[in-house]
């Protein structure tokens, strides 16, 4: 399995919590004229992350790929 580690950033849970908060936010901005362009720039954005996600692909295994491990210090 290829493990994506933490010491830079952790991408999967960047990939599953920005839909969320960009969400959260375009709701909390509610019928403002910047609200579309602002989903459109978090769409880019995770857009942008799944093709960094998808460099680490390895396509010559047929295993399970990309996990994320944290270290919990122990």
């Amino acid at each position: 399995m290829t493990e994506i580690p933490y010491a830079t950033w952790p991408i999967l849970a960047a990939l599953q919590l920005l839909p969320l908060a960009g969400a959260a936010v375009v709701f909390a901005l509610g019928e403002r004229t910047g609200v579309v362009v602002l989903g459109r720039i978090i769409a880019l954005l995770e857009l942008a992350l799944g093709f960094v996600l998808y460099r680490h692909i390895d396509p010559g295994s047929n295993a399970l790929q990309l996990a994320e491990r944290a270290d919990d210090g122990k």
